[in-house]
């Protein structure tokens, strides 16, 4: 009928615009540098948590004098703990991140898009079936959208400062552990002795 006729020529004069193609590369490189960041929040909280995990196994050996079998079963669960947070957080945080939820960061940092980039999203991706539109409404959207991603500043894709406190919780957590290790000679030994190795507190020659 002819509203469907109207859909795929105006999906195709989009799919076939240079313009709207470069856009969505744009938009999937700001997915690609978000990804990169949300992991690199990832894998420092990880990593925070595992060294204020192996500190209070060092702390309890350094009190109680934990057998060798109780800081290994420690530091099983340590790595296990970590191993179940990385999965968790690529399965529901990670691969959540859509082309879509980005284009809608961008939108509401510049508010002036309204829904162009997403729209723009939907008419150029061959999977998706859009509401129908005329060519030449979408090609007035592919100018006013051009014109609005001149003036967007793509080359800082990562948007906001979510996952910024992770970073910040590892270098606390790399800090105190650092201070503890360099000037307590016994910390260092609780801290060895959480890793397995074989020291001891006291030994006699």
């Amino acid at each position: 009928d002819l509203t469907s006729v109207g859909t795929l020529a105006g999906e195709a004069a989009l799919r076939g615009s240079p313009r709207a193609r470069q856009l969505c590369e744009r938009i999937e490189a700001t997915r690609a540098a978000f990804v990169r960041r949300q992991w690199l929040a990832v894998l420092c909280g990880v990593t925070a948590l595992a060294v204020e995990g192996l500190g209070i196994v060092a702390g309890a050996d350094f009190v109680y004098e934990l057998p060798w079998s109780l800081r290994a079963t420690a530091l099983v669960g340590l790595f296990a703990g970590a191993a179940t947070l990385i999965w968790y957080a690529k399965r529901n945080w990670i691969e959540s991140i859509s082309l879509e939820g980005i284009a809608g960061d961008i939108e509401r940092h510049l508010p002036n898009f309204g829904q162009r980039l997403r729209t723009t999203l939907d008419y150029h991706e061959p999977e998706r079936h859009p509401a129908p539109a005329s060519p030449s409404l979408l090609a007035a959207v592919e100018t006013q959208t051009d014109q609005l991603a001149a003036r967007f500043r793509w080359e800082r894709p990562v948007l906001g400062l979510r996952g910024f406190s992770l970073p910040c919780l590892l270098a606390v957590a790399l800090f105190v552990a650092t201070i503890l290790l360099a000037f307590q000679s016994e910390m260092r030994i609780a801290a060895g002795r959480a890793i397995l190795l074989p020291w001891e507190y006291t030994t006699v020659t």
